[in-house]
């Protein structure tokens, strides 16, 4: 009896923890996703936003690097990034939902 009580005990224990594991794989890849220029082009309404990154400086420089959007838009690293990509994130989501396309852009 209590050798199968251990046994129950240590499968959830390496249940939660491969369970944990996976909620990290999923959580790290939907940060990432959201790191690009792609997906940041995919809320910006406007296509001069777009544009005019594209033919500016931040692509095309003397030192030949491209500054991405999340470069100058977010902190650069840490809790202080994840909390303005979601902040951030539900601010521009709520705006295009309760103000209408043309006032979707963040300021």
């Amino acid at each position: 009896m209590v050798k199968k009580i251990i046994r129950r005990s240590l499968f959830y224990k390496v249940l939660i923890f491969l369970l944990g594991i996976v909620f990290f794989l999923i959580l790290n890849y939907g940060y990432e996703a959201t790191s690009t220029n792609e997906f940041c082009e995919s809320c910006h309404v406007h296509p001069h936003v777009t544009q005019s990154w594209k033919i500016g400086p931040h692509v095309y420089n003397k030192s030949g690097v491209m500054g991405n959007c999340v470069d100058c838009h977010l902190p650069p690293s840490g809790v202080e990034k994840f909390s303005a990509k979601i902040t951030t994130g539900l601010r521009d989501l709520c705006g295009c939902v309760f103000k209408g396309s043309a006032e979707c852009e963040g300021e």
